[in-house]
């Protein structure tokens, strides 16, 4: 993701990708895809990806293409929550 990108987690499954340029902020796009609340995130800045855990038992990866986040098929094979990820160290080498 951008350096100037961010991203909100609301209380429900809704996650939001946000612009902050030149002192202001835009909303670029609302991320659905989860059935439950997310409970992490973690980012690579290199692959402009990032992927989010949620306690509907799913990983979702996300892509960034042209101001907008495109999702894969969530993976859902854990039997609880997922309540972290981690990027590997090298990710950006």
């Amino acid at each position: 993701m951008k350096k100037e990108l961010f991203l909100q987690q609301d209380v429900i499954q809704i996650s939001k990708v946000w612009k902050f340029s030149q002192g202001k902020m835009q909303m670029l796009s609302k991320l659905t895809g989860h059935t439950s609340y997310v409970n992490c995130i973690v980012f690579s800045i290199s692959w402009n990806w990032f992927a989010t855990g949620s306690a509907d038992h799913s990983i979702i990866s996300w892509k960034e293409q042209t101001n907008s986040q495109i999702s894969t098929q969530p993976i859902k094979k854990h039997t609880s929550e997922v309540i972290g990820l981690i990027m590997m160290q090298l990710e950006n080498y």
